[in-house]
């Protein structure tokens, strides 16, 4: 089989009906199979994949497992030989997957492929996500320092120009929105680290992906649409605890890849400002 596309749901039913559509109706000449895991969803999204994809393999969570252990549970049973990472609200063009297969095919030393990733389906200009850099530790602790990000604007260097000249493009980061990737490579590096939960995921495979002696490509002439309906499952989270498990996942991305002192240094400042925010928050509601 040649890949494996695989998607994480929490209540994104309506936005997950059109990705599974638009996957089914624009890919040809792949062999491919579909794994929904289902974290616990109440809005009628296992009962819908039952009942209208029978053939779609559903794993179903007793509870919000978050991103890293739901793709970690699908590449454990996964045959294809390549492994899509698909967020549930993407829209997928005629050829995207064909071109992103092929490409793996034909370049052994290809780890992960991503594509261009539009933000809005009737709106094209709008770019959404394009490859990133490493990010550096200062970036990290001051965007997610509400206090810090008030006095220091960091120039925002994650981000980097797409060259429209290149058909591909050599990346150090891939976002994990959609991002194919070698099933036997993600399975040899351990998959997602669980460590994380929702954010740096992608920043840490791409990492991961290089250090194993592999590249991660972009390819400028694919695309996918974001409707954005997938943001609707962290919405759905109260504030706090959203802004808990981003601190939650910088701190383990920071010790992972800064070492223990500045590791240190993040967790007094991040979680100073955590229980600043919790202490505003009793503030306002008095």
């Amino acid at each position: 089989m040649d890949l494996t596309i695989s998607i994480t749901s929490y209540n994104t039913k309506y936005v997950l009906s059109e990705t599974l559509q638009a996957i089914i109706e624009n890919t040809h000449n792949v062999e491919y199979e579909i794994v929904v895991v289902d974290n616990n969803s109440s809005d009628g999204t296992i009962e819908y994949i039952e009942k209208a994809y029978p053939e779609i393999i559903l794993i179903k969570n007793d509870e919000n497992r978050y991103l890293c252990y739901a793709q970690n549970q699908a590449l454990k049973i996964a045959r294809g030989k390549y492994f899509l990472i698909c967020n549930s609200d993407m829209y997928i063009p005629e050829n995207t997957i064909e071109e992103m297969v092929r490409f793996l095919n034909n370049h052994p030393d290809a780890g992960s492929v991503g594509c261009v990733n539009f933000g809005d389906k009737g709106n094209p200009q709008n770019l959404a996500y394009v490859p990133w850099d490493v990010r550096t530790f200062s970036q990290i602790v001051t965007q997610n320092s509400y206090v810090l990000s008030r006095f220091v604007k960091p120039k925002n260097t994650a981000y980097r120009e797409l060259d429209s000249s290149l058909a591909t493009q050599t990346v150090p980061i891939n976002g994990d929105a959609f991002m194919m990737c070698i099933t036997d490579l993600l399975r040899k590096i351990g998959g997602y680290d669980e460590k994380f939960k929702l954010f740096y995921t992608e920043d840490d495979l791409s990492l991961r992906i290089l250090t194993n002696g592999y590249r991660n490509y972009f390819l400028n002439y694919a695309h996918v649409y974001n409707t954005g309906g997938g943001s609707q499952s962290t919405r759905q989270l109260p504030r706090f605890f959203l802004q808990k498990i981003h601190i939650g996942d910088a701190l383990a991305y920071t010790n992972k890849y800064f070492g223990d002192f500045r590791y240190c240094m993040a967790r007094i400042i991040l979680y100073f400002d955590l229980y600043f925010i919790y202490r505003l928050v009793l503030f306002f509601k008095k």
